[in-house]
């Protein structure tokens, strides 16, 4: 008979991967795996209550730490390894030019904010790319140059960059590195 394991995924794509390959491992070794979706928040709390027995990911120290704090006040943890290292960062199409627009100060240019749509649609509010994304929004200013940044889904992040390229709006996009990967041609960096 397996031993059974139940592991925790963060209800997004990227750490849909990572869990994937987590469990074929497993799997490989000979545990029954069980997955339980769930927001970052929620996963960390239900591995506080021993409802799962692992993550399968995790951005450590800096999305997730303090998440990771407050389960190992109960709860011994110990990090398995690293399966990539993660940042989070802002992108714009290709099509926005660079000279125009290559750093987060350039959002505050004139001919920038005229031209950018001012909703920044993100994800999840407990996402680690959402809590640096409304700090960068405070340390620069933006929020008092026009722009909002809005919570929601994964499905509603990519849809808005979607729709905004399909119109070919000038758009930001919050990214974190893996993100990167399923949004492609974008940038913009933070100084």
């Amino acid at each position: 008979m397996s031993k059974k394991i139940t592991i925790g995924v963060t209800d997004l794509s990227f750490h849909h991967i990572a869990a994937s390959l987590v469990t074929n491992t497993l799997q490989e070794m000979g545990f029954e795996v069980e997955r339980i979706y769930s927001t970052h928040e929620e996963n960390f709390k239900k591995l506080k209550e021993g409802t799962t027995d692992m993550l399968a990911s995790a951005w450590l120290p800096s999305s997730h730490g303090g998440y990771k704090a407050e389960v190992e006040k109960t709860v011994p943890l110990i990090e398995l390894g690293l399966h990539y290292e993660p940042y989070a960062l802002w992108g714009v199409p290709d099509y926005v030019p660079a000279e125009i627009v290559s750093e987060i100060s350039d959002l505050l240019k004139p001919e920038v904010v005229k031209n950018m749509n001012s909703d920044i649609q993100g994800i999840n509010p407990g996402a680690g790319i959402t809590r640096f994304s409304i700090k960068m929004m405070y340390e620069y200013g933006l929020s008092e140059a026009g722009y909002k940044f809005n919570t929601g889904s994964e499905k509603d992040c990519f849809s808005a960059f979607k729709k905004a390229v399909a119109n070919k709006e000038w758009v930001i996009v919050p990214l974190a590195a893996i993100f990167a990967l399923q949004i492609q041609n974008s940038r913009i960096k933070r100084t």
